[in-house]
């Protein structure tokens, strides 16, 4: 069960212990593997996918991906970083779900398994790919807003779901 494999990873990696957001992760990947192959796929992204700086005190993880978003949001997509900072709204405000739950929060769960399956073949430069696309898909969108909090609720759920899979998806 989620709680078995949460509880097991804490007592594996005491110093990490649980952070809230590894339930959505495990979560997704109980629905694909056993708790004993969930366990060590979980492992894996902490170990050998850069996910324990996401987890770990003072947040390095987050600050890297949130300064590597931004930069390529300001290269590829400039009409809406200008947009987003013209408005003071910085990547952390939205995107920090998207790290610590490498977006198992946002995608529906039957699209997880190609997700991951993506995610482990390529490591974050998938994970960063994917979020540009996902911006560049919502960008026109967003552009005609200047409400912040109506930005974060189309980037955070359950609309954006809609709109990005044309469906009502549940997570």
């Amino acid at each position: 069960s989620l709680q078995r494999v949460l509880q097991a990873f804490s007592k594996y990696d005491a110093k990490i212990g649980y952070v809230q957001g590894m339930n959505f992760i495990v979560g997704a990947l109980l629905l694909h593997c056993s708790e004993e192959v969930t366990f060590w796929l979980f492992v894996a992204l902490i170990e050998d996918y850069e996910m324990r700086d996401i987890y770990m005190e003072g947040l390095p993880g987050h600050i890297k991906h949130s300064s590597l978003i931004t930069q390529l949001m300001e290269t590829h997509l400039p009409e809406l970083f200008a947009h987003l900072a013209d408005i003071g709204m910085n990547i952390e405000i939205f995107a920090t779900d998207w790290y610590f739950t490498l977006f198992a929060k946002v995608i529906p769960t039957t699209q997880m398994n190609a997700f991951f399956d993506s995610f482990f073949e390529l490591g974050w430069c998938f994970f960063h790919k994917f979020t540009l696309t996902l911006l560049r898909i919502l960008a026109p969108q967003i552009l005609q807003m200047d409400d912040m909090s109506e930005i974060k609720q189309l980037l955070l759920l359950p609309r954006y779901k809609q709109n990005f899979y044309g469906n009502n998806s549940e997570v």
